[in-house]
């Protein structure tokens, strides 16, 4: 199924550029690529280390690498198409407590590191030239994006800790770099809405555009569970011209 829905996308790029090769109009397609901040909205269990998002939700860098494609249309509107390989997720932790007796009267569980959620993405949106009248050339956008799960993998770092009736610790461990496959628990699709500015720039005699964009997710991304968790992210992109 995943595989078949990441070919859909590639298949409607793929598609949606031929046509505008083929009717001569006015096109530009490039190379896109940088840095993702992402996070979750909403909260999750305190416990389910093995499902995505927790009750402390922080933000998580990640990559993004991809093509994208132009069509200029009538006076300052264009739109764009991209095919991105993007990384989400967020920075979570969990624990949990538990009581026995003796020297291990409290015992502590604790999970801590980041929830990596890769997916192949799709966004479309429409460009206006200058909307803020600034002194120098850009673009507002706005559009949604269609996104396939890829992959979905937690790292933690765990610590467990004993004490006794007194306080005393009593036994303690730790592991790093402890590794589970939370795709499970995430729906195979995702839908964001998403709005930026793109401002180009020369550099050395090339044409070069930064873009600062913010999505987030229209529906929850947890497939169990009560409580919605929904991706959300800023990105930092850069975009060099193939032609």
């Amino acid at each position: 199924m995943k595989n078949r829905l990441v070919a859909l996308i590639i298949s409607i790029f793929i598609i949606f550029i031929c046509n505008n090769i083929c009717a001569q109009k006015k096109f530009e397609v490039g190379f896109k690529g940088g840095l993702n901040i992402s996070s979750y909205i909403g909260k999750g269990s305190h416990t389910s280390y093995w499902a995505v998002g927790s009750d402390d939700n922080g933000i998580k860098p990640g990559i993004i690498l991809g093509v994208y494609a132009i069509h200029y249309l009538k006076d300052k509107y264009s739109l764009q198409i991209e095919l991105l390989y993007i990384q989400k997720g967020a920075y979570v932790s969990f624990h949990s407590v538990s009581y026995g007796s003796g020297e291990y009267y409290k015992m502590n569980n604790t999970w801590k590191g980041n929830q990596v959620i890769t997916y192949i993405e799709l966004p479309v949106f429409l460009k206006v030239k200058d909307a803020f009248k600034l002194p120098f050339e850009s673009y507002l956008y706005f559009g949604a994006s269609f996104a396939s799960l890829y992959k979905a993998e937690a790292k933690y770092n765990f610590e467990f800790i004993a004490r006794d009736e007194f306080g005393n610790i009593t036994d303690q461990y730790s592991e790093h770099n402890i590794r589970y496959d939370i795709y499970h628990t995430i729906k195979p699709i995702d839908i964001e809405l998403l709005a930026g500015i793109i401002i180009p720039f020369k550099l050395f005699g090339n044409s070069f555009s930064s873009d600062l964009r913010y999505s987030v997710s229209i529906l929850p991304i947890n497939q169990i569970g009560s409580n919605q968790i929904r991706n959300h992210s800023i990105s930092m992109l850069f975009s060099i011209p193939f032609n």
